[in-house]
Order: C-alpha cells, then sequence, then structure tokens
C-alpha cells in the first residue's frame, strides 16, 4: 500500500490517524508487550493450575455457597476494586523518581497501538498483575466472576 493508501484506511480507526510509531519503537513495544503477556500467562497458568488442583484459595465454585446476592455485588466489588487498583497504581507510576525509573517506558509510545497495554517496565506489569492475582487468595469469589473482569 502506498503510504497516502495508509493514512485513508488509519483515519477510519485511528485516534491519531496521521502519526505512526517509528519502526524501532513499533518493534520494541510488540516485543515488551509480548514478553509481558507471556509472563503473565505463565504466572496466571501456575496460580490456575494451583487452585484448581486444591491448593488454598477463598474461591467457590457453588452459587449457593454464599448466597445469590452475594454473587452480583462481589462482581460489583470487583469491578471497583479493580479499577480503584488501576488508578492508584496509575498515580502512583507518575511520582517523579519511579516515572524516571519505571513508568516512562509505558509513555515511550505516544501513538497508540494494540500493545500499548502491555508494553511497560516489568515491574508495572507485575503491579498491575499482581493487585488481581491476589483476589481469590483474600476474598471469596467465584471463578465465574473472576473470569469475566
Amino acid at each position: 500500500m502506498h503510504q497516502r493508501q495508509i493514512q485513508f484506511v488509519a483515519q477510519e480507526w485511528k485516534c491519531q490517524p496521521n502519526k505512526f510509531l517509528t519502526p524501532a519503537n513499533e518493534r520494541h513495544e510488540i516485543l515488551l508487550g509480548s514478553a509481558n503477556m507471556l509472563f503473565g500467562s505463565l504466572v496466571s497458568g501456575v496460580i490456575g493450575c494451583y487452585i484448581s488442583n486444591g491448593g488454598y484459595s477463598k474461591m467457590y465454585y457453588g452459587f449457593s455457597e454464599y448466597g445469590w446476592s452475594y454473587l452480583p455485588l462481589s462482581a460489583f466489588a470487583l469491578y471497583i476494586y479493580s479499577d480503584c487498583a488501576m488508578y492508584y497504581i496509575h498515580r502512583m507510576l507518575h511520582i517523579p523518581f519511579l516515572y524516571r525509573h519505571i513508568h516512562k517506558v509505558h509513555h515511550r509510545y505516544h501513538q497508540p497501538t494494540a500493545f500499548s497495554a502491555t508494553a511497560m517496565h516489568p515491574v508495572e506489569f507485575i503491579l498491575y498483575q499482581g493487585y488481581m492475582a491476589i483476589v481469590p487468595f483474600m476474598v471469596p469469589i467465584h471463578p465465574g466472576i473472576k473470569l469475566s473482569l
């Protein structure tokens, strides 16, 4: 495709249709985002396997164990918790020291792509994944709720 054709197509779906990442930044973003997702998938798989093989957790599988009203309340509480945790972790990462040494990596990509969400410093990725990974160990939660958010 010619550059003009690419820009026309980009105007249909991009929030910044006339701006693109440099090839070096695009490669970096794809590699870093993919590495983080691979790490996150492996850790999630280990945690899921541990729980499903009888390891300690507060997950429950029968809807009646905590009553039917607990199910939608726990879904709402998990939504509020995850949204607040993400917000406050992000705010914390804008403290100058943390921004310079950790969060600045994520802001390297000025034009967002599908990989922008996971292309971040590994410490930042662990913080974001960690606050959700601790949920089944801290509060009773049905796996249908956990998986749906």
